[in-house]
């Protein structure tokens, strides 16, 4: 599979930032990467430990509802030990995000336009 990145915003005033939106935010990106990549059947997820976003009985039971509706085998997901970071690629990502939103974004359309200017090996996509 390539390493193609997924970024997801929403309105946080409309509908929080909660476990739920975590969870379907999630699940967004993996319906796109399933559109992409039909063949894919098996996924694997790094995550932090935050108890109340990625360890929890809302993301549990929105990765097994995706299991059962898009021929997905096997979702494993791992938790990033607190301080160190196994996944170097996430972390220039949000570096980069970061360095961009240093500018005033006035409306969302200018959030996302920014955030395309991020640089990247492989595609940047914003669900």
């Amino acid at each position: 599979m390539d390493m193609s990145c997924y970024s997801v915003i929403w309105a946080e005033a409309d509908t929080g930032r909660g476990a739920n939106e975590i969870a379907s935010g999630l699940i967004a990106v993996l319906y796109s990467i399933k559109e992409t990549h039909p063949d894919v059947n098996k996924i694997t997820l790094w995550s932090d430990l935050s108890v109340s976003l990625n360890c929890n009985s809302a993301m549990t039971l929105a990765l097994k509802l995706f299991m059962n509706t898009r021929e997905v085998e096997e979702i494993v997901q791992r938790f990033c030990c607190p301080g160190h970071s196994e996944i170097q690629e996430v972390d220039n990502v949000h570096s980069g995000i970061e360095k961009v939103l240093k500018c005033e974004v006035y409306s969302p359309v200018s959030l996302i336009r920014a955030m395309k200017t991020v640089r990247r090996k492989a595609d940047f996509n914003i669900i």
